[in-house]
């Protein structure tokens, strides 16, 4: 899907700015986009509502979906 390698560099480097150990932080990002392409899995109907998806699963995410 085009546009979800650069959205893991955003997470990832929104994730690194965050206390704690750096490897723990990007390790908790790819987390993140792997529950955010599980949650846009269960819906999409193809390529292009899969992208969108992405970010729509990411910005829903909460601490309980990635605990």
């Amino acid at each position: 899907m085009t546009g979800t390698g650069c959205a893991l560099s955003a997470v990832v480097a929104a994730c690194c700015v965050l206390p704690g150990e750096r490897l723990d932080n990007v390790a908790g990002a790819c987390r993140l986009m792997a529950r955010a392409g599980r949650l846009t899995a269960a819906w999409a109907a193809g390529p292009g509502s899969s992208s969108s998806g992405m970010l729509d699963e990411l910005y829903r995410l909460c601490a309980e979906d990635v605990q």
